[in-house]
This record gives C-alpha cells, structure tokens and sequence, in this order.
C-alpha cells in the first residue's frame, strides 16, 4: 500500500544521502539510474546537499549535466545544493556563479544568492534577482529582497519600491513586514524594561 512506497521512498533518500557523504560520485551515478522511476524524487536532493558540503561545484555541475535541469526535483535539489556550497564555502560558490552563463535551469541558484546577498548588500542583490527567468520566483525572491533592504535602509529602498518593480500587494506586504519587525523590536524593548524593573525591585 501506500505506506510500504512512502517507506521505501524513504529508505532510498536515505541510502542516496549516506552513500553520497561516502562516495559522491558513486551516489549520483545511482540516483541518475534510479531518475524517471518510481522511487527516484528526491535522490538528487539528498545527492548535492552531502556532495555540497565537499565539492559544491562538482555537485552544480552534475545537476547541469542531467537530462532535465529544468524539472521541479533537480530544482530543489539546485536550491538546497546551493545553499549548503554557500554555508561551507560562500567565496567558491559565489565565484562558480559569476562564471556561469545563466539559463532557467539556475534560477533556483540565482535566487538562493540574491537572498543570501541581500543579507549584507540588498541594493546589489536587486540586479540578481531580476535575472531570474521564472516570472513567479522572480517576483517572490524581489519581495525578499525588498524586504531585507527596508529593514537595513527604509529610505534607499522606498525609493526603489516607487519604481513599481512590485505588485501593489507585494509592496504593501514588504512595508508590513517592517512594522512586524518594529513591534517585534518594541515587544522586546519593553520586556526588557519589565525585567530590568523586576530586578530592580528586589
């Protein structure tokens, strides 16, 4: 039934994931047989996340190579891949990007570093994110993006939100999230001034 397939799905993701912290490349030629077939989804997710923490670029470059880089699986797979090369090694990863000639099939990637970018530079993070093919996820990663930048530098990025880039909606959702994080900040505040009392009044 249906439980014995979740199981064994489970149970090949979890052989992918231990057989790749061992022997990547061993992994990948396993999970490629296994892709197309019933218990294949996610192999090469779990694949690049533990070939990413040794050699992220030979993970990218196996996701490029398969037969359909484009497909929702080998998307997440980019996106967690990704994301675990820039936690290990983020100048390596950035420099791999740099040098590669975008297609949809890295807008997963591109996004991940306009996120991780904008944590530091959002204004430099703008440029990335509108390389992105798809239209959806190009939207989503701009509203982050603007987010991230209305918290670091309100002014500069109202600025930008006036040229119209966004939707309305998702305009009023990046000014939201900045008065959630002002109460949030306030909530704060205003603990600490309680616990600051209390321990006054002892």
């Amino acid at each position: 039934g249906d439980a014995s397939g979740d199981f064994k799905q489970l149970a090949f993701r979890r052989v992918a994931g231990a057989v790749a912290g061992v022997d990547p490349i061993r992994a990948a030629a396993w999970a490629e047989s296994q892709r197309g077939g019933q218990w294949g989804v996610g192999l090469a997710r779990m694949v690049t996340q533990k070939w990413s923490e040794q050699d992220g670029q030979s993970a990218m470059e196996w996701l490029r190579g398969l037969p359909d880089p484009g497909s929702a699986d080998v998307a997440r797979a980019f996106e967690e891949g990704y994301r675990t090369w820039l936690n290990t090694d983020r100048e390596a990863a950035r420099a791999w990007l740099y040098e590669q000639e975008l297609d949809s099939s890295l807008d997963p990637v591109v996004a991940i570093h306009a996120r991780s970018t904008a944590r530091e530079d959002p204004e430099a993070a703008i440029p990335w994110a509108a390389r992105i093919n798809d239209e959806v996820r190009r939207n989503e990663t701009l509203e982050k993006v603007a987010q991230a930048w209305i918290h670091r530098d309100p002014d500069a990025a109202r600025v930008w939100l006036e040229k119209g880039e966004l939707s309305d909606l998702a305009v009023q959702r990046v000014y939201a999230s900045r008065e959630r994080a002002k109460e949030r900040a306030k909530a704060k505040g205003a603990k600490r001034a309680a616990r600051k009392r209390a321990g006054a009044g002892k």
